[in-house]
């Protein structure tokens, strides 16, 4: 029986391993399947050198969206959004405040959010304070405070 020989990865493979990771397989396997199909390398020095790189690069530009992340949240939460909307004698808007205008009073304050990235649990069309949720490139959500007030005419 054919020793076990070592690939490096190039993709998820499920019930093998994860993207960059040495794996031991058959020769047959690595040879007729997941090197011709482009999935693993040959774990020889260089590729390991090459791997080693590609994870440190990875690990540097985790670790700088983890900062932006991070000074991103501590501005969202210091900011109160306030936002003039026409409104009726009941309290009621002409029209909602959407994402798209959210995005926009952040970005009065210095602050760039993708309106995709904004999420509102219910369509706000009263005048008051609500809450918004801001999706973070580190998976965080953070809520934001917004007061909806009458437009003045």
């Amino acid at each position: 029986m054919a020793r076990p020989i070592e690939v490096i990865l190039k993709e998820d493979i499920p019930n093998l391993g994860i993207k960059g990771e040495i794996v031991r397989v058959r020769p047959g396997y690595a040879r007729n399947f997941l090197i011709p199909k482009g999935m693993a390398a040959p774990a020889t020095l260089a590729n390991k050198r090459w791997v080693e790189k590609m994870q440190a690069e990875a690990e540097a530009r985790r670790r700088a969206m983890e900062e932006l992340a991070k000074s991103l949240k501590e501005r969202l939460q210091a900011v109160r959004l306030i936002i003039p909307m026409r409104a009726g004698s009941e309290g009621q808007l002409y029209g909602s405040v959407t994402p798209a205008i959210i995005a926009e009073k952040l970005a009065e304050h210095q602050i760039e959010v993708d309106r995709r990235k904004i999420t509102i649990a219910h369509e706000i069309k009263t005048l008051g304070i609500h809450t918004a949720q801001v999706h973070l490139p580190s998976g965080e959500e953070v809520s934001i405070v917004v007061e909806v007030k009458p437009e003045e005419e």
